[in-house]
């Protein structure tokens, strides 16, 4: 058993310290970084504005579920976590509640839970009310409407079996406070969940949670610039002094897309396997991200969460007379085929050609990236525009220039 132990441990640190050695030139010139740098934090700075007027909306709803509580159950509080407390939510995020007391419950969660909703069903502030009794924890999902937008609120119990949400909020204040690139890296990729309809693991998505630790276990791969005594893993430190959380985000695109979810786990801490009983399942096409709070559960078990990072493709979106890539991860098959390429004469009397692309209903965050140096280096002329769809699973310099051969034929 030990050994078995040890081989599957080898086979998830092996899996997270995978070195980010797929970089192109484009990806790590620092104009592109610091550019892409600024897009994030201009998408971050408008998450807060939303959220400045939506706190105030979540406190009354808390406040309103809390009086319900107490006049259930006297020793019964209301307590507020996940991304709505360690700040990592969106403004459409739903606010997560636990019902916890000083006391031992003995009333099953399902029960109290059931109760709690026919109160609610009687309340004018309260609609959509319903009960999730078949899930791994039982939850109660209602919305708030005492306001022009409803605030939707996710109920649970603390004495639920398998319950860590107040244990991981402060695991995860922990990182958010030593990692300052944590918290604009989660906005970006949840907004981008959140667009693809990937955001809740119960249909088959990446919990905040998972994508939280996910984040984390990438930064804590980077390592502190050279010193006396050489290079030092510093699990804390969040990036290099010179970088930006812009390459930080290409990095993490380009290392999950090629990772081996199917051969590799992902742990956050050095585990004794003589000293700790931890159990890993069999081979399977789940992704295994280990929960730092109990070694043998995998927050990554989402029924078809494996079908969806094997199905995520890199795309590029490429003009040269703008001088950006627009960077978006789609699920495959999502990125739409070319719908029609014109040629136009700008302000200038330069030429340039656009090619419209369908890329789905939903407005993707991960956008916008310098290329002139990508376009310059296949021979694309200034003042001409090329707007392209590339793939970056096969990133062989012959398929770059068939796909700009192709598309320069389409010039007058």
């Amino acid at each position: 058993d030990a050994v078995v132990r040890e081989a599957h441990l080898s086979l998830v640190r092996a899996g997270a310290n995978i070195l980010i050695t797929y970089f192109t030139p484009f990806i790590l010139n620092r104009v592109a970084s610091w550019w892409l740098a600024h897009e994030i934090e201009a998408l971050v700075h408008q998450v807060d504005v939303k959220m400045h007027t939506a706190r105030d909306k979540q406190r009354r709803a808390t406040m309103k579920l809390s009086g319900l509580v107490r006049e259930l159950w006297p020793h019964v509080a209301v307590e507020v976590y996940g991304s709505t407390h360690t700040q990592l939510c969106l403004p459409h995020s739903d606010v997560d509640c636990v019902l916890v007391s000083s006391e031992t419950l003995t009333t099953s969660p399902v029960d109290m839970l059931e109760a709690l909703m026919e109160r609610l069903e009687a309340c004018a502030w309260a609609r959509n009310v319903e009960l999730l009794r078949s899930a791994r924890i039982p939850i109660l999902k209602l919305h708030f409407v005492k306001c022009r937008h409803p605030v939707k609120m996710d109920v649970t119990c603390g004495h639920s079996p398998g319950h860590s949400g107040m244990e991981a909020r402060g695991v995860v204040d922990q990182y958010r406070m030593a990692m300052p690139a944590l918290r604009p890296l989660v906005i970006v990729l949840k907004s981008h969940l959140h667009a693809k309809g990937l955001n809740a693991s119960y249909s088959g998505g990446l919990s905040s949670y998972a994508l939280v630790l996910m984040v984390v276990r990438f930064l804590q791969e980077e390592l502190e610039p050279h010193t006396d005594e050489g290079r030092q893993p510093c699990v804390i430190y969040t990036f290099f002094r010179t970088g930006t959380v812009g390459m930080l985000l290409l990095q993490f695109l380009d290392l999950h897309i090629h990772f081996d979810f199917h051969r590799y786990g992902m742990e956050y801490f050095e585990i004794d396997p003589a000293a700790t009983a931890v159990s890993f399942p069999p081979v399977s096409p789940m992704v295994y991200i280990m929960d730092p709070l109990r070694y043998n559960h995998n927050i990554g078990n989402s029924f078809r969460i494996h079908e969806e990072i094997n199905g995520v493709e890199t795309t590029l979106i490429v003009s040269e007379f703008s001088d950006r890539i627009f960077v978006a991860v789609t699920q495959l098959g999502t990125f739409g085929t070319i719908l029609e390429a014109t040629s136009k004469e700008n302000m200038n009397g330069n030429l340039h050609v656009d090619i419209s692309v369908r890329l789905g209903k939903r407005d993707d965050p991960l956008l916008l990236v310098y290329a002139r140096q990508f376009l310059e280096h296949f021979g694309i002329p200034r003042g001409k525009s090329i707007v392209a769809a590339v793939g970056l699973k096969d990133r062989s310099s012959a398929t770059f220039e068939v796909v700009m051969a192709s598309l320069k034929a389409l010039l007058p």
